[in-house]
């Protein structure tokens, strides 16, 4: 997809198939372009008879999972970010920058931290981890944070690609000691987010068995609240019986 941006320069925009991510480049041009361009390759023949409002709407959709699932990642892999600097028009800065970016809070390690774009390695244990970059030219100093989720899975992953709305969420942890939440579910991510300063965890965690079973039936709470928020007392905890015996068998 083809537009121009707010600063009259075009940019252009390319999602694959099979590629979670997506990606945004400036495109070279003698003249200004109006309005959006959209190339769709290759069409299925059920494909060819949609409409350009259907189209537009599928495109839609697919982008926003993309964009709402580019902060989360899973131990020990790795993404690039890049930062964009712009004046108070919203204008873009390319000129007489440098950069510095810094892990503001969790771990994990990151590569090119003078540059535009960062490459930050996960950890190997989930959590929050938030990235900080400070961009200066000359005098003025801007600074930029965004928070990275790191997540782990109880089960291993299938060998075929399947999108992360589907199938069993991942898990991260948020440390807030004080608090009762044991645990929640992120619907915008797929991701339980598992309290490690419960006390509850904190006990968990003296036994790596203890801990992963713990967090299975934290798993199986949200699972069954999630998906059965109908049911009857009776009913969930049957359920959670049921997803308790299958889950814990196939434990790391």
């Amino acid at each position: 997809m083809t537009a121009a941006g707010a600063d009259g320069a075009t940019y252009q925009l390319q999602m694959r198939k099979g590629d979670p991510g997506y990606s945004v480049l400036q495109r070279r041009t003698l003249f200004a372009e109006r309005g959006t361009k959209l190339k769709v390759k290759p069409l299925l023949a059920g494909i060819r008879q949609f409409s350009g409002e259907k189209i537009q709407w599928y495109l839609a959709s697919e982008l926003r999972d993309r964009i709402r699932q580019s902060g989360v990642l899973p131990v020990g892999q790795s993404r690039t970010y890049r930062a964009v600097a712009r004046d108070r028009s919203r204008h873009l800065v390319e000129h007489g920058l440098s950069f510095q970016w810094e892990i503001a809070k969790g771990s994990g390690q990151l590569e090119n931290d003078t540059a535009e774009i960062v490459t930050f390695t996960a950890p190997a244990q989930p959590g929050l981890m938030h990235l900080k970059v400070t961009a200066t030219q000359g005098e003025i100093v801007c600074e930029g944070e965004g928070m990275v989720t790191v997540t782990d899975s109880l089960l291993p992953e299938l060998k075929s690609p399947a999108s992360t709305q589907q199938g069993l969420p991942g898990y991260t942890f948020k440390r807030a000691p004080g608090e009762l939440w044991r645990s929640q579910y992120n619907a915008d991510q797929n991701v339980i987010v598992v309290n490690n300063g419960h006390r509850d965890f904190i006990y968990a965690s003296k036994n790596q068995a203890l801990k992963l079973r713990y967090i299975c039936r934290l798993f199986t709470k949200e699972l069954v609240c999630k998906n059965f928020p109908a049911l009857s007392t009776e009913q969930i905890l049957e359920r959670m019986i049921e997803l308790s015996l299958y889950t814990e068998e196939n434990l790391k």
